[in-house]
């Protein structure tokens, strides 16, 4: 069975990350999961079963992301 991909626009301020957080975690309420972001305010998700995932967002300054960090 093929899943369907959907692309979404939706628009946060940098300082909005807990409400991107919560927008992100009822798609996927909605059996909407998020694959990948492409650009600011744009998201691409697959539609499958509906599952409750928690989505955190998180600002790196640094290019190199240890093992202790993830």
């Amino acid at each position: 069975m093929s899943k369907t991909i959907i692309r979404k626009s939706k628009w946060f301020w940098a300082w909005q990350d807990e409400q991107e957080e919560k927008w992100l975690s009822e798609m996927s309420r909605q059996g909407l999961h998020l694959q990948r972001p492409v650009v600011f305010g744009q998201y691409i998700f697959e539609r499958d079963e509906r599952r409750e995932y928690a989505y955190r967002l998180d600002f790196v300054t640094h290019s190199k992301k240890t093992v202790d960090y993830f």
